[in-house]
């Protein structure tokens, strides 16, 4: 019984902070980050997830650094990649795949899962804050994904198929650029 109640505390005091956090987002600390780095290190945290498989992928080298808030990306990978991890059953072997395409006018994200996709009907809604799909969350995930990803000049879209998978595209702008020290 003890267990239990501190296991519902904790869910509540991780709701109220999620809350709080949406409510005042802290002003961006941005320096340079190197972004594949940041990726493969949330990867290396997915660990415990014996169900699913995750890869990396860069279509082409990095060769910069972005100019970000560190803990707001960490945040934002983190959030796909839970979000991915959480959408694969358990009687699916769940590939998660990470692919990293610079382009001519920035840097295109792409988390892939092979999960059961978004209805149609919650599409829409996907963005909004406190809606959700999952009954342990708090619909705030990807509300503060879309939030940071927007303040710093990027983007988030997603593309998804019932019963195959799900895609989110992160896209950071040429201008977030920053060149390697040497």
């Amino acid at each position: 019984y003890t267990q239990g109640m501190i296991e519902q505390i904790e869910t509540l005091n991780r709701i109220a902070n999620e809350f709080s956090s949406f409510a005042k987002m802290p002003e961006p600390q941005i320096e340079p980050v190197d972004v594949l780095q940041q990726i493969r290190r949330c990867v290396d945290m997915q660990g415990g997830h014996d169900h699913c498989v995750f890869s990396i992928r860069e279509t082409a080298p990095l060769s910069q650094r972005y100019m970000l808030d560190k803990d707001q990306f960490i945040r934002i990978i983190n959030n796909l990649l839970n979000n991915a991890v959480q959408a694969i059953t358990s009687d699916r072997k769940g590939i998660i795949d990470i692919a990293l395409r610079p382009q001519a006018s920035g840097l295109l994200i792409r988390i892939q899962d092979n999960g059961n996709g978004i209805p149609e009907e919650m599409r829409s809604r996907i963005f909004t804050p406190y809606f959700t799909t999952k009954s342990t969350g708090t619909g705030l995930g990807l509300a503060m994904v879309k939030n940071m990803i927007q303040s710093l000049g990027g983007s988030v879209y997603f593309w998804t198929r019932v019963n195959h998978g799900t895609s989110f595209f992160l896209f950071l702008p040429k201008t977030l650029e920053a060149k390697l020290h040497e």
